[in-house]
């Protein structure tokens, strides 16, 4: 991994097909994002799918599959050591940013 000025954003998913948009759409307009990992912990529902649609639109968003559920802190951990960046930030499939919120916490 080489230093650089990008982030990036882990977000374990499990069946969070019903929010998982709107926490990808505002992870898009965070200009710093340089890499949108998306772990899927092995959901049942949509969520894989919808990662695969996003990731056709936008080149930083990288669907991660997990063979097994293991919970959100795995999810993470798992995203994070795929990570091409050093530095993470961490949002949940139910939860987005506001605009500027990865500028600020720089």
């Amino acid at each position: 991994m080489t230093p650089d000025s990008g982030i990036c954003i882990v977000i374990p998913c499990y069946n969070g097909a019903a929010t998982l948009a709107r926490a990808l759409q505002s992870c898009s307009r965070q200009p710093e994002a340089a890499q949108i990992i998306v772990v899927d912990d092995a959901s049942t529902d949509a969520s894989a799918q919808l990662v695969v649609h996003y990731a056709r639109l936008d080149p930083r968003v990288q669907l991660l599959p997990m063979p097994e559920n293991g919970g959100a802190a795995r999810a993470r951990n798992w995203g994070a050591l795929h990570a091409s960046h050093d530095l993470l930030a961490f949002l949940d499939a139910d939860d987005e940013y506001l605009p500027g919120a990865l500028g600020a916490a720089r």
